[in-house]
């Protein structure tokens, strides 16, 4: 997408990526894995988070 939009055929040699997917095996497993993203400076949304705040 982004060496479509900017019509750069090496942008993500440069730049890098802006977003990644991750799927835990369950959702003790995914629990355990945001704290550990955050502490190294990622922001972090999950399915379980968008759970909390809709109920």
């Amino acid at each position: 997408m982004k060496s479509w939009w900017f019509n750069t055929t090496n942008l993500l040699e440069t730049e890098g990526y802006d977003a990644v997917g991750i799927r835990a095996t369950d959702v003790p497993h995914a629990k355990a894995l945001i704290p550990q993203l955050k502490q190294e400076g990622y922001q972090v949304q999950s399915l379980d988070m968008f759970l909390e705040i809709a109920n």
